[in-house]
């Protein structure tokens, strides 16, 4: 089981932000999948993702909590 970044209270969502050098070989599907395997929603947030545009990455998470 994996630990995530961030965790939603009160729900069942996680966000892990994905560093672009430590994670670079890494699949953000394989991440999302084994998240629900153990019934957890997750996102996927890429370094590259919050240092290009900050307000896209809020819209995502407001998104992502309110689905």
């Amino acid at each position: 089981m994996r630990n995530p970044d961030f965790i939603i209270e009160n729900t069942n969502k996680v966000i892990e932000v994905f560093g672009d050098y430590w994670h670079r070989n890494d699949s953000p599907d394989e991440v999302i999948n084994e998240y629900a395997n153990a019934g957890l929603d997750c996102l996927v947030i890429w370094e590259k993702e919050i240092v290009e545009n900050k307000q896209r990455v809020f819209s995502l998470i407001q998104k992502f909590e309110c689905r």
